[in-house]
């Protein structure tokens, strides 16, 4: 027989609705308690660690490698600036991104014909990143050669909505009224027979019927979509210019004089500017020629020494945050960024040393700097000029001295210029015997003797790259950071000469994680060392049956696979190298010669944010093909920077003082493993002169919240890309020019 269940109590049931109740009133409680002042991240905000992009050549855009970590990151958002501040602030940038090549250029005096003479050596020599740019009436036209090079094909769509119509767009608006042909509507392959693409040929068409340059022939086309990377930055690059042109900033005065410019988004290994009689615009661009209080220390790699840029006594000593003994002051913080600042510690125990850092008054309510320099002269300006911008670059130009820095070579007017286009790669020599000349290259080598030296120099004017942009400065503190040098990152190796044959990345990566196996069986030694030994061996690949090259790390007495590392390497990582790469790395070796011909198969790590990159203490920038983009990333947080030794500069590159802004390694051409040492003397001077280290980390964030965020970088570009058109004295005339042997070409296309 069932028995009957006896009903709920209602006491009971209510007893359990309350007790629900106020678990549920605790949660939301400690919720709300653990939201900071100033802490306004979100999850999508995380997944956008580089430059809101959830992709990128630095793999960044995941999530925190530590999840449990109670490492607190303080985040102040570089946002809402003050226009007439901020543009204001382009004058104390100017001499640093632009003075040597404005004095050059000037020097040697650009005409129309070598603008044309420059467009028609580089019009095709990489249609994907290096792009003839015609800017009329606020519109930027890209220009394609009218008979492309083998393997070139047409772009379809042009979904960025560069050139809409026809060439007839083109004589929209001009004073002579001319009637521009159809351009661009025929696939390359239907051109005459006859017609040649070559350079000699163009210019004997130059005594065409209404003009007077030898421009090529060019028909303006979409930039089109290709597959990454391609033309991604040069995309970023115009949308992020060109975008605004109509748009938010219209009312703000942000718009360009009528132009043609050389647009170079590579990266910039092959030097495209090098023999160019007429600047081209570039990303970045090899400069190794000493700047900054430190230049008698960094002398090229011929040998030379010389003066920097900044001036300064050449015996003055430079260590990490000082320079001849005094602590490096930061720029003054623009206001919007000095309040989120102030709000973003707020609270915490590092508020008052981050506020004294900055020179920000902790009294005032608003965050503003003490120092009266973070109003600028932007405010005042833009109530009596017109256009505040245009006024101070034609000023800057106009007023350049003509003296250039030590080590730069003043132009010849008179004399023929170099052969256009750059030399073909150089093959390392075994006879360097480990010598950095400015010769040796990543990559195989054939014994052939290196060609003669090139400049140390390009004279490239430098625009920013859009592509990775910070959104905030970072702060977690000291005390609570791992004490480790750590990088995150794709594998890509050096297309330019190095110091070793070895690719960067993937040495530190795989030393990292050798080091990280030794860790392992150290914390758990299993008898035998079994363990320890199948760990190593499942991580690392190796092809070779050739003795070791080192002894074994102590840890390690059954060392498995071979490497290449010295045992003491080994044994220094591993409380000091976090290197991971985000791609995985398939039996491919560590360099071209001995000892780094060693296949390894290195595992993918998630991609760290770079917001994340404040729970270390010291932060790795560490070039790929070419000069990385990260460094403008890693400058954002209040973590020191050891950066590896690069010929290649950005835009604000030389406002640093290598030695003091950053530490330099990957220097020492008998020494591959030099960040060790470097790391070392950074924790002494950590220990020593901790006002020190603060200090260049300051310094570092104040330069990107002033000329690194999107809204910087888009009057900086501005300001660039009129200080180019200021060293063109008929800038017009060239345009018009142009005009006209656009319009026969599309004639002839008709």
């Amino acid at each position: 027989m069932r028995r009957k269940r006896a009903p709920a109590s209602t006491g009971g049931m209510c007893t359990a609705l309350i007790a629900l109740l106020l678990l549920f009133a605790a949660a939301v409680s400690a919720g709300a308690a653990g939201q900071r002042p100033g802490r306004t991240r979100t999850r999508g905000q995380r997944a956008r660690g580089k430059g809101g992009s959830a992709r990128g050549s630095s793999g960044h855009g995941g999530q925190p490698q530590q999840p449990g970590e109670q490492v607190q990151v303080h985040e102040a958002k570089l946002s809402r600036y003050d226009f007439f501040e901020l543009q204001g602030m382009m004058e104390g940038l100017m001499e640093a991104a632009l003075g040597p090549e404005v004095v050059y250029w000037r020097t040697r005096g650009v005409t129309c014909e070598d603008v044309a003479d420059t467009v028609a050596s580089l019009h095709n020599v990489a249609p994907d990143t290096v792009r003839v740019v015609l800017i009329r009436n606020n519109t930027w036209r890209f220009l394609m050669p009218a008979r492309r090079p083998s393997g070139i094909t047409r772009a379809e769509g042009g979904g960025d909505g560069a050139w809409t119509s026809t060439a007839a767009n083109l004589a929209a608006g001009d004073a002579a009224g001319d009637s521009v042909g159809r351009s661009g509507a025929t696939d390359s392959s239907s051109g005459s027979s006859s017609r040649t693409s070559s350079s000699s040929s163009s210019s004997r068409q130059g005594a065409a019927v209404g003009r007077r340059y030898p421009w090529p022939r060019l028909v303006p086309e979409p930039l089109g979509e290709c597959a990454s990377p391609c033309h991604g930055q040069l995309r970023a690059l115009h949308a992020a210019i060109s975008g605004r042109l109509h748009a938010r900033w219209a009312a703000k005065r942000y718009d360009l004089p009528d132009m043609v410019l050389l647009l170079n988004t590579a990266d910039n290994m092959q030097r495209y500017g090098l023999h160019s009689r007429a600047p081209i615009l570039s990303l970045q661009k090899w400069w190794r020629v000493p700047w900054g209080a430190n230049s008698s220390t960094r002398g090229s790699s011929n040998g030379g020494s010389a003066a920097g840029i900044a001036g300064g006594p050449a015996a003055t000593a430079v260590t990490l945050g000082r320079i001849g003994g005094v602590l490096l002051q930061p720029q003054p913080l623009p206001r919007n960024v000095a309040a989120a600042v102030a709000a973003a510690v707020r609270g915490s125990d590092m508020e008052e040393a981050v506020l004294r850092g900055f020179g920000i008054a902790g009294s005032s309510s608003d965050g503003s700097s003490s120092n009266s320099r973070t109003t600028g002269a932007g405010g005042a300006a833009a109530a009596t000029d017109d256009d505040p911008l245009w006024t101070m670059v034609r000023r800057f130009v106009a007023s350049r001295s003509p003296d250039l820095p030590p080590g730069v070579t003043a132009p010849d007017r008179h004399a023929a210029p170099p052969p256009p286009g750059p030399p073909p790669p150089s093959s390392p020599s075994h006879r360097n015997n480990g010598i950095d000349n400015g010769n040796d290259l990543y990559g195989s080598s054939n014994g052939t003797e290196p060609p003669p030296p090139l400049p140390e120099y390009d004279m490239d004017l430098l625009l920013p790259t859009m592509a990775f942009s910070p959104r905030s400065l970072t702060f977690a503190p000291w005390r609570k950071k791992k004490d480790v040098a750590f990088f995150s990152g794709v594998p890509y190796c050096p297309d330019y000469p190095t110091p070793h044959a070895a690719c960067p990345r993937v040495l530190l990566a795989h030393l990292s994680h050798l080091a990280r196996a030794l860790n392992r069986t150290n914390a758990h030694p299993a008898p035998g060392h079994d363990r320890g030994r199948a760990a190593a061996a499942s991580s690392t690949a190796a092809t070779s049956t050739a003795p070791h090259p080192h002894p074994p790390p102590s840890g390690l007495p059954h060392w498995g696979p071979l490497h290449p590392h010295p045992a003491a390497a080994v044994s220094a990582a591993a409380g000091s190298l976090d290197v991971r790469l985000v791609r995985p790395y398939t039996h491919k070796p560590l360099g071209s010669r001995s000892p780094f011909e060693l296949n390894v198969t290195l595992p993918a790590h998630p991609p760290t944010p770079i917001s994340d990159h404040a729970r270390y203490r010291w932060l790795l920038n560490v070039d790929g093909l070419a000069g990385s983009s990260r460094m403008g990333l890693l400058m954002t947080t209040d973590s020191a920077i050891l950066k590896s030794r690069s010929p290649f500069i950005e835009y604000y590159s030389r406002l640093q003082t290598p030695g003091s802004h950053y530490l330099d390694f990957w220097s020492n051409a008998s020494d591959p493993y030099d960040v060790l040492a470097v790391l070392a003397a950074a924790r002494a001077a950590a220990k020593a002169d901790p006002a020190a280290v603060a200090a260049a980390a300051a310094a570092n964030q104040a330069i990107a919240a002033r000329y690194l965020s999107m809204q910087a970088k888009m009057l900086y570009a501005r300001a660039a890309l009129l200080a180019y058109h200021s060293l063109v004295p008929d800038m017009g005339g060239c345009v018009r020019d142009l005009v006209k042997s656009l319009e026969e070409e599309g004639e002839q296309q008709q």
